[in-house]
Order: C-alpha cells, then structure tokens, then sequence
C-alpha cells in the first residue's frame, strides 16, 4: 500500500505543465530538437549540447517547475589527493577536495574554494559545481562534482525557454515537465544556420563559448524590461495597483504572499510552509522551518531508498 502512495505522489509530481515554444531556421526543415529526462546531478547531450540538471524545483501551490540548467558540462569524479580536469569546451581548470566527510567538502576549483553539502549548487571562480555525491570520507573519499560553463533558470511560468550559444552554434534550451528530483529537457537546433523564435520576441542568448555573461531580456505586455535573473530567482512580472500575481512568484524583492504582495525570502531555520518562502527554496514539511537543498536532497534519496 505503502509503495502504491508513493507511486501516485511521484506520478503527480511529473505532469507537464507548459507548452512549446516555436522556434524555426533559415530553412524551417533543417530544424531539430531531441527531449530528455534529466535527474539532479546528472548530466545528458541533446543535439550536441552538453546539459546537466543542479537543481529541479516544484511549486504545487501556484503550479510552476523551475529548474537550473548548467551549460557545458561534465561530471568529474576526484578520488583522494587527485587533480582532474573539469575538461570542458569553453576551457580547463584542475578540482581537488578537502575536508571531505559523509555529508560535504570543500570543493576547489582553480583558486576558489567552498564547502558544499550533497546537492549544493555554487558558482566558484568562473566554474558552475555541484557536489552530488561522496563516497568514504577523508583524504581518501571518492567525490563526484557535476561542473558546467554558465548556468541558466528556467521556469514554466516567466521564462520556460531560452537562447544559448556554444561552441559558435545557437541552441534553444526549454523545460518542458519535471517534479522535486528531475527536468524534461527540450533542445532545439538547426542543421544549418543560427535557430530563432517565431513569434518575434527577443529570446535571451548566452554565450558559453568561453567564459559567460548571461543577459536575459524578457518582453511584456507593457514592453518593460525585467533584470537579468541571479542566482536562480525569476524576474519579477509587472504588479497591479492591489500587488503582486500569483502567489508564491519569486522575483528580485522576494516571494509573493498570499495578500498579494512581495516579502523577501526567509533564511535557514527560519519557519515557513511553503518552500518558495525560503531562499533555499526547500520548507522542511515536518519541522516547518527553511532548510539547505543539499538536506532535502539527501532525505529524499534517503525516502526513495526505503521503498526501492
């Protein structure tokens, strides 16, 4: 019976909830795209396009998935003292760990450094890294790191698809469905010539042929100008006089309540009940309070394995 809930709680996490966007080539038949399910910490190539998955985000109260894409990526596995390349298109960069126990490490890449738990996602140097797993602990761990050039967030509901460069050729990368734990992934492409959208809206272009300055610009209805997104907030949509619509967005000035109008995100071990509240995007759904991802994300896999 146990099983059968868990089934039914997965099912209903991974409905689709938006629509393809139109994008063509200078000759429409030289259009493609390839679709795929993509766990956090787990990287795919679709069309060409190296893509890994640091963060699947669902919000069931206002029926939004957002997920943080990294672009160009590689998953490296560091065993004790070595120094292995991130080998990625856009360049090269050696990563090592200290300090590594059950639960985190200090990730260093290049010159930076940081200690992440399982499943953090962060930006060290010009490096995007998530620590997915650790084996042993100690100098002698084994510890995989999921690195990408330049990351990007996509969101169902204000920027469900976006425009990048890589390897001087233009894809169109669009989430299409996902839940907690995964993406479905769409990217389009052109056999010839540079992709575009139909519908004549300037699509946001990343460039990760080195390294990458995101510049997103996003079209309304009143032809405002939202900022760029950072750190995996989405810009806030134009408010009527009564405030801010739906509930649960996030933008720059926070998360919009259920009044209707925008509070900053809460911090860790603050309390909360829904998981856009926090800044760490996870309400701990018993103790109520905003918890690390990486937490969530080890609780999960820890759930799943008591039914697997």
């Amino acid at each position: 019976m146990k099983k059968k809930v868990i089934l039914l709680f997965l099912i209903l996490l991974v409905l689709p909830l938006t629509f393809a966007a139109q994008y063509t080539c200078p000759n429409p038949e030289d259009l493609q795209f390839d679709t795929e399910e993509i766990y956090e910490g787990k990287k795919d190539t679709l069309k060409g396009l190296p893509i890994g998955v640091c963060a699947a985000i669902e919000n069931s109260f206002s029926g939004w998935i957002e997920s943080q894409v990294f672009v160009d990526v590689n998953l490296v596995t560091i065993e004790g003292n070595s120094t292995p390349g991130i080998e990625l298109v856009s360049g090269n960069a050696t990563l090592s760990f200290t300090e590594a126990t059950s639960e985190n490490a200090k990730i260093k890449v290049g010159g930076s450094s940081e200690t992440l738990d399982i499943g953090d996602c962060e930006t060290l140097g010009n490096t995007e890294v998530m620590l997915t797993s650790i084996s042993g602990t100690g100098s002698t761990a084994t510890v995989k790191v999921l690195v990408g050039d330049s990351k990007i967030t996509l969101n169902t509901q204000s920027n469900p698809s976006q425009i990048v460069d890589f390897d001087s050729k233009k894809y169109a990368i669009e989430i299409f469905s996902g839940s907690n734990t995964e993406s479905t992934i769409k990217v389009y492409t052109c056999s010839e010539g540079d992709i575009s959208e139909l519908s004549g809206s300037t699509p946001t272009t990343t460039n990760t042929t080195a390294n990458v300055t995101s510049n997103q610009t996003t079209n309304t209805t009143t032809n405002q100008t939202n900022s760029s997104q950072v750190n995996g907030t989405i810009p806030p949509t134009p408010t009527t006089q009564t405030g801010c619509t739906p509930i649960g967005l996030i933008s720059t000035q926070g998360y919009c309540t259920t009044e209707g109008v925008f509070t900053p995100q809460k911090n860790l071990t603050e309390s909360c009940t829904e998981n856009y509240e926090c800044s760490s995007l996870y309400c701990h759904p018993k103790k109520e309070i905003c918890v690390k991802r990486g937490f969530f994300r080890t609780l999960w896999s820890w759930i799943k394995g008591l039914f697997g």
